[in-house]
């Protein structure tokens, strides 16, 4: 974790791509896939920092050409040490995936999760593995 506003030198090695993660930013990755057809993953992992205010986006499509697509729209808040995520998709393209991770940075405690399949809360992070489906999350300190 840093502060913001400042100049920091970070090792980038190049098999690695750096991804930075601001307070109340929601980054979605999945693994590396040698041609865009492969666009509509089968693994995906949110990355969410915990922040009053929180947002995220994901467009995925069949990777050729002009077909279905998707757009998975994350939005979330922090108040009073409760975290709430909801999650709006639009667009026809089918889902090739049944499950996702959804990991969330910068809680204190985690007392009860409401919404996810099962959870742990290791070393400052909390791992959700939810339905792909997912629309709701609430995390209790």
């Amino acid at each position: 974790v840093r502060e913001g506003g400042q100049y920091v030198i970070a090792d980038g090695p190049l098999d690695t791509v750096p991804v930075w993660l601001r307070a109340g930013g929601a980054v979605a990755l999945t693994q590396p896939a040698m041609h865009t057809t492969d666009a509509n993953w089968k693994h995906l992992e949110w990355h969410v920092h915990a922040a009053p205010e929180i947002h995220g986006r994901l467009y995925e499509d069949a990777g050729d050409g002009y077909g279905a697509s998707r757009l998975t729209v994350l939005r979330g808040e922090l108040v009073d040490g409760v975290l709430r995520l909801e999650r709006n998709e639009t667009g026809a393209l089918a889902r090739t995936r049944s499950e996702e991770t959804v990991r969330v940075y910068g809680l204190g405690s985690v007392r009860q999760v409401a919404g996810a399949r099962a959870h742990r809360f290791e070393e400052g992070v909390l791992e959700l593995q939810v339905g792909a489906d997912w629309t709701r999350l609430v995390v209790e300190p």
